[in-house]
């Protein structure tokens, strides 16, 4: 007769090649809020690489609350009407800032983008861009091809990863990792379904609970940047040998350049498009930022 101990070690092997498959039943239809997080310093935490079963240690992040991030109905945002294809929204409000809005069509086959940069910059998808599809399971990889203001492009998202992501504020299972072919890495929650942090290559935004566990910052003086709003030249005050970049709500890096001396100089934002941006500087391993929105 099989002893109770050998039947659970033969079931080890088939729980440890458990892995979430991603389903539409995953998003809350409900919406969730969270606090929206920057990464000032990454102490010793690595970008996460993929695999099965993994645990990506990022506790070390010391993080800057920089605002909120509502995932909610489509219906009870204030836009709506402008995208009936809608049906979930997600509300980012950064510290000092209006709202800002990304819409969302999802369904049994696809979680794709309508519109994001709503209502400073509407950035509407002509043919949608699609964020996950649906069921998707690990090693998968599907090619996308989307159309927005900025023309036709092509992405291709891969299922990279699972296993748990340990972050300053809380241990989280069932987490799922998707990397581009653009250089992206987001990693999801699947209960419910949302992206808990995500990494561009340059900057990196986590959604979670409120202050919790989490390190206070380097103190460095606040940056003042101005005229805010601005239209060709944004001046700021920076430290020497320090590098600057400017962002926008996303986290896609959009211009970036290096101080050598410490003086107020003029950065040229003609080329940005009108919206709202961050500019961020590095200086001694912290990272200051200050929102600023371009005529």
């Amino acid at each position: 007769m099989m002893r109770p101990y050998t039947f659970l070690m033969l079931m080890v092997p088939f729980a440890l090649q458990a892995q979430p498959v991603l389903q539409q039943t995953m998003v809350d239809p409900g919406g969730a809020s969270y606090e929206l997080y920057t990464v000032v310093s990454a102490g010793s935490a690595q970008v996460p690489t993929g695999g099965a079963n993994q645990t990506w240690d990022l506790s070390s992040l010391v993080l800057l609350n920089a605002g909120t991030m509502d995932f909610v109905p489509a219906a009870s945002t204030p836009y709506a009407a402008s995208y009936p294809t809608a049906n979930y929204a997600w509300e980012g409000t950064f510290t000092g800032l209006p709202p800002s809005y990304a819409y969302f069509s999802v369904t049994s086959s696809a979680f794709e983008v309508v519109a994001d940069d709503v209502p400073d910059a509407p950035n509407i998808y002509t043919d949608p861009k699609k964020l996950l599809v649906f069921p998707m399971n690990y090693g998968q990889t599907f090619v996308d091809p989307y159309t927005d203001g900025g023309g036709a492009a092509s992405v291709a998202w891969t299922y990279a990863g699972h296993g748990t992501t340990v972050l300053p504020y809380g241990t989280f299972t069932n987490t799922v990792l998707l990397t581009s072919n653009e250089g992206d890495v987001v990693i999801w929650s699947t209960a419910p379904l949302h992206p808990l942090a995500s990494y561009n290559g340059t900057d990196a935004l986590l959604f979670g609970p409120g202050n919790v566990g989490i390190g206070d910052a380097p103190a460095l003086a606040p940056l003042n940047a101005f005229p805010n709003p601005c239209d060709e030249v944004l001046q700021v005050e920076l430290p020497g040998d320090a590098g600057w970049r400017i962002t926008d709500l996303q986290g896609r890096l959009m211009l970036a350049g290096r101080s050598s001396s410490s003086a107020q100089q003029a950065l040229p934002v003609a080329s940005l498009a009108p919206g709202v941006y961050m500019l961020l500087v590095d200086e001694a391993g912290a990272t200051r930022g200050q929102r600023f929105v371009k005529h």
